[in-house]
């Protein structure tokens, strides 16, 4: 894709933020400049212009990053059908023989 697009005085690089002056600008040439303009940003978005796969993590920010999943957690309780397992309580007899 060019680096500038032009249609009916539209001149304009999509690969930098747009402004609201801007936009304004383009809403004022008309109907047909912002479905070209639409349609140009909906290409250049399909066109997979994030971060590559050598990008490092440090490198991308938080809200381009997917979600991760939660890992599930084995709870601490005891499972059902489980017999389980308990320290014997030493007697004071047991103790005093020490």
């Amino acid at each position: 894709m060019d680096q500038k697009n032009s249609h009916n005085g539209l001149n304009y690089d999509f690969k930098t933020p747009l402004t609201e002056t801007q936009a304004e600008e383009i809403y004022s040439l008309g109907k047909e400049a912002v479905i070209f303009a639409l349609v140009v940003l909906s290409q250049y978005l399909q066109a997979g212009n994030g971060p590559s796969i050598e990008t490092p993590s440090g490198m991308v920010p938080p809200y381009k990053k997917p979600a991760v999943k939660k890992k599930r957690k084995k709870g601490r309780s005891a499972k059902p059908g489980h017999p389980g397992h308990t320290l014997v309580l030493l007697t004071s007899s047991v103790k005093s023989k020490k």
